[in-house]
């Protein structure tokens, strides 16, 4: 939960554009709606961040906001009304652009504002070309794609793609849960110039329920990463010596959180690679 202060976020999601030197981070989460950017300069300076709304959002069911153009993003989402995969968010032209895309029918019959759930995830583009990588965050379902100039979505390579057992909740506000059988989908993803990073699990959903039913509540983290290039070839596979979460790679060298298991002591991490 946020706090009170007049520029904090719920979830804030952040797209730096290296050309640009300029870090924008979007509060998108529950029709938050704001938008804030800092200059890599001014990063410890809060009087000289641009704050401000973006009211035109709301409707909109959008996240993982990544840089396209200089004054654009691609998202996942489009409005609660009519789910699209990829739209393009225009915050100084006030508007977005649902892409002509469409990923794989649900096993369920789910209406726009949960299939938005269903298929929520990451995105993230490549340093210096307009390729991008969407990651499943529910089940195991991996794209490779590039956004043409004109709008247009040209898939590189499905590296997973097989759809998942799903049965109704019963909950109106998560109308589905993934099967016992199903695997969980990618988390953490990173990406360099040359390479796509991509954590996973190697328990499924049932795995997860049998821990909870036995009192283990806690979050657990892949110590797993297999490495594609961007044509969606298999590279190789880092096996780490402790769990991993949330991670960037930068000079050949993977950084990221980790949580001791035994004493549950937050800590960042580096590997050479």
């Amino acid at each position: 939960m946020r706090g009170r202060g007049p520029l904090e976020m719920m979830i804030p999601q952040g797209v730096f554009d290296p050309e640009a030197e300029r870090l924008t981070v979007f509060g998108l989460y529950n029709g938050e709606n704001r938008m804030l950017r800092i200059g890599s300069g001014d990063l410890y300076d809060p009087s000289r961040w641009e704050y401000g709304r973006l009211d035109f959002l709301e409707g909109y069911q959008l996240e993982s906001p990544c840089r396209l153009t200089d004054t654009t993003f691609l998202t996942i989402g489009h409005t609660v009304e009519s789910f699209s995969p990829f739209s393009i968010l225009d915050p100084g032209g006030e508007r977005v652009t649902p892409l002509d895309f469409r990923f794989p029918e649900p096993p369920l019959d789910l209406p726009a504002s949960q299939q938005a759930i269903f298929w929520t995830g990451w995105l993230h583009r490549h340093p210096q070309r307009s390729r991008f990588l969407y990651g499943s965050q529910n089940f195991r379902y991996l794209l490779v794609f590039d956004v043409t100039e004109d709008g247009r979505v040209e898939v590189v390579r499905r590296l997973y793609d097989k759809m998942p057992e799903a049965h109704p909740s019963g909950d109106p506000g998560h109308q589905f849960d993934m099967d016992d059988s199903c695997p969980h989908g990618f988390f953490p993803l990173a990406v360099d110039d040359r390479f796509i990073y991509v954590g996973y699990m190697q328990d499924t959903y049932g795995e997860q329920r049998e821990r909870v039913r036995a009192g283990d509540l806690r979050q657990l983290f892949p110590s797993r990463i297999n490495v594609y290039d961007w044509d969606g070839n298999f590279v190789r596979r880092l096996v780490l010596d402790r769990p991993v979460g949330p991670m960037v790679v930068h000079d050949g060298r993977l950084i990221a959180w980790s949580v001791d298991p035994e004493t549950a002591e937050e800590m960042l991490v580096r590997y050479d690679l």
